[in-house]
């Protein structure tokens, strides 16, 4: 055997690329490596239970069928509800048996109990066992770091294991999810979980909510010094933990899911609260209605705040015009002017073009200037994400515009989501503005007009930006832009932007039925054919600067003849040009 592989850390590595819990192929290939020899055993194990979404298999280690399964027992509602089996105590756990069940459950880092009907993996447990486990092994996987409680509603068997959830909690445990979202988390539940893993980092929690529930989980989260990320459902969110997250000193990130399937007219009640203020870092909302999360953030301020994220799931088609400008001021209101780093606004709703009532005008959806502008008041954002079914009606003097308000843009997405027949008044010309006024921007997106692009094959071309360039640039997402020629869209792009290296340019199937009759089924075809040529230039680029680096550290005099005279590597640099 090559001694590389008697490296235990090597190994790992190596296994940990052939590992997948949800497949039975790879399960099944660990184990065969872990027959193959003494070195392979360990690490193979090891990976093999580092992730385990079953008790099931732990327990059926033990030797002589310590721990059995039987039918369950029928009910008057029928089977469809119930465990396919039911585990229960054959014999007394004997020291063999303890030693055998340490040697595997040791090994278990991960543990998500997960259950649905088509995939019922959660098998009931008779508290014959769980009275045995609390006395031979508690708790049952001392080293897990991650925890995740998935019972399934209608999942009646779920019960049953309710009694040994202390049990699977261990002192080591960082991660910890608990999810009934439609039924309630016991109380004692979140005692327990607080009592016991007291370095926990993260915490989800998805429940109805209840009197009980709310004070457990005040007085739970007032015991976990180290969470740095709580998750919730909207409503477990009252005045009462609100307050108790404020005084939580490394809370750091909050996700709040506003409930979609909360249908009543006013499903959010913070506007009612005194004024409310989190000192937290990061905040994400998913919702599927642009209005609620308008609503959580009006009465809020968060001082501390450097990231924002609304994603819109499931939304019943583009945000009006006033209510973007309500969620815009909102945001205004919330956050600091001086420390906001990033806004991310997704929208992954219907098609906007099945979605609008019939009578109503689409000038009604458009997103114009003046609701942007609010947003300029964050001086230090780097990245302004506005991407989904949004109706945009920009042009170059926006864009500019938001260069200048946003010196250290890093990443500015402006995408439609290729979804409306849109007004295209950005152009492909304009982004010669991020040469001088977004020398750091990296992404850009935004749907553009790119024909009028000069002609690559003309000698009387002069060179985009004078001969400038931005080298910040890497990639650009250009969803439904027009095309004409791609070789001189390339080019173009690699004259301003030599470091540009991918061109997301839209769907390539039949979608204009979604995106206007003007579309040109060819486009996409086009816009790959930039890509792959700017790629290509990009390495071509590196490899010259190589080459002129090499030449100026041999201090050999290098000159390039362009425009009928000779300039030097370091003349080039210092004018802001690049060669060739």
């Amino acid at each position: 055997m090559n001694p590389v592989l008697c490296i235990q850390e090597l190994l790992t590595l190596i296994f940990r690329w052939t590992n997948d819990p949800d497949s039975q192929q790879y399960r099944s290939t660990l184990a065969k490596l872990a027959v193959v020899c003494k070195t392979f055993h360990d690490p193979a194990l090891d990976e093999l239970w580092h992730t385990q979404t079953d008790l099931l298999p732990t327990l059926l280690v033990l030797h002589g069928g310590a721990i059995q399964s039987r039918d369950a027992e029928k009910t008057e509602d029928g089977d469809q509800d119930q465990p396919a089996r039911v585990l229960y105590q054959a014999r007394p756990l004997s020291t063999e048996d303890i030693q055998r069940l340490r040697k595997y459950s040791l090994r278990v880092r991960v543990l998500e109990m997960r259950g649905n009907l088509d995939n019922p993996v959660l098998h009931s447990i008779d508290q014959s066992v769980v009275e045995a486990l609390a006395v031979a092994a508690n708790p049952l996987f001392p080293n897990l770091r991650e925890f995740a409680w998935y019972p399934w509603s209608r999942y009646r068997g779920k019960k049953s294991f309710e009694p040994l959830f202390p049990l699977l909690l261990a002192p080591r445990v960082e991660s910890v999810e608990l999810r009934y979202d439609e039924q309630v988390v016991e109380e004692k539940m979140l005692k327990q979980l607080s009592a016991t893993c007291s370095r926990l980092t993260s915490f989800v929690i998805h429940s109805d909510t209840s009197d009980e529930l709310s004070r457990g989980l005040r007085e739970s989260l007032a015991n976990m010094k180290y969470l740095e990320e709580l998750n919730v459902f909207h409503h477990l969110l009252d005045w009462f933990v609100w307050c108790t997250c404020a005084s939580m000193p490394k809370l750091h990130t909050l996700v709040v899911e506003l409930d979609p399937d909360d249908d009543s007219p006013d499903p959010i009640l913070w506007t009612h609260m005194p004024q409310r203020s989190l000192p937290i870092q990061m905040l994400v909302l998913n919702t599927d209605d642009i209005q609620k999360a308008a609503d959580f953030l009006t009465g809020a301020t968060f001082p501390d705040l450097r990231e924002i994220s609304i994603d819109l799931f499931g939304s019943t088609g583009p945000p009006r015009e006033r209510k973007v400008t309500r969620l815009f001021k909102a945001i205004v209101d919330s956050c600091p002017a001086d420390k906001l780093d990033m806004i991310f606004i997704n929208d992954n709703g219907q098609d906007p073009l099945w979605t609008i009532p019939e009578g109503r005008n689409r000038s009604d959806y458009e997103i114009r200037p003046p609701l942007v502008r609010p947003l300029f008041r964050f001086t230090n954002l780097r990245r302004l994400w506005l991407r989904g079914r949004w109706y945009w009606d920009l042009d170059d003097a926006l864009v500019l515009e938001m260069c200048k308000a946003f010196p250290q843009l890093f990443a500015l997405i402006l995408d439609p989501g290729h979804r409306w027949s849109l007004k295209r008044r950005i152009t492909l010309q304009g982004t010669l503005m991020f040469i001088e006024h977004a020398p750091k921007l990296r992404f850009f997106g935004a749907t553009l007009d790119a024909t009028d692009v000069p002609d690559a094959y003309s000698k009387k071309t002069v060179r985009p930006g004078g001969g400038k360039v931005q080298s910040a640039m890497e990639g650009m997402i250009l969803n439904c832009s027009n095309i004409d020629s791609a070789v001189n869209t390339a080019v173009f792009l690699s004259d301003v932007f030599p470091n540009l290296f991918g061109v997301d340019g839209g769907p390539s199937y039949e979608a204009h039925f979604d995106i206007g009759t003007e579309w040109n089924l060819a486009y996409p075809d086009r816009w790959n054919d930039v890509s792959k040529m700017v790629r290509a230039l990009s390495f071509v680029r590196q490899e010259e600067r190589r080459w002129l680096k090499a030449e100026d550290i041999n201090g050999e005099s290098l000159h390039i003849l362009r425009s009928s005279k000779a300039l030097t590597a370091k003349q080039i640099q210092l004018e802001g040009r690049r060669p060739l």
